[in-house]
């Protein structure tokens, strides 16, 4: 495992540096504009510290998801997410939680960014 995080940190699911916004867009399974509005204890079974918060959606901007809520799993760090945190959330399914995740050291883009984040996603094409 280590060998393939050397070689390959992005496959192996780790980003040491934070894409552009317009990667992370590109390459995200879920894009929605909500807020956290409860939090669960850690996660069991995972590396780091991590928190499941339940976000509200307020609109889906890439991706098929039509619920009112969602789950997501981040990690519990200092200055990381936190209940009622805003804003555009740029998320990928992770297939070991059933759960979608977002990188531990983005926030969401602002609510003011919406209509730039729907020109870039509307340039990537579907």
């Amino acid at each position: 495992m280590l060998l393939l995080i050397l070689i390959n940190p992005v496959g192996a699911g780790i980003a040491w540096d934070l894409a552009p916004l317009e990667e992370r867009l590109r390459h995200a399974d879920l894009v929605i504009v909500g807020r956290i509005i409860s939090e669960s204890d850690d996660l069991q079974g995972e590396l780091l510290p991590s928190k499941v918060g339940t976000v509200s959606v307020i609109e889906t901007l890439k991706g098929q998801f039509d619920r009112a809520k969602l789950f997501l799993v981040y990690s519990d760090i200092v200055g990381g997410h936190y209940l009622g945190q805003e804003g555009i959330w740029i998320l990928n399914w992770d297939e070991r939680l059933g759960a979608y995740r977002c990188h531990e050291k983005a926030d969401p883009e602002p609510f003011d960014a919406r209509d730039h984040v729907k020109q870039i996603l509307i340039h990537l094409g579907p």
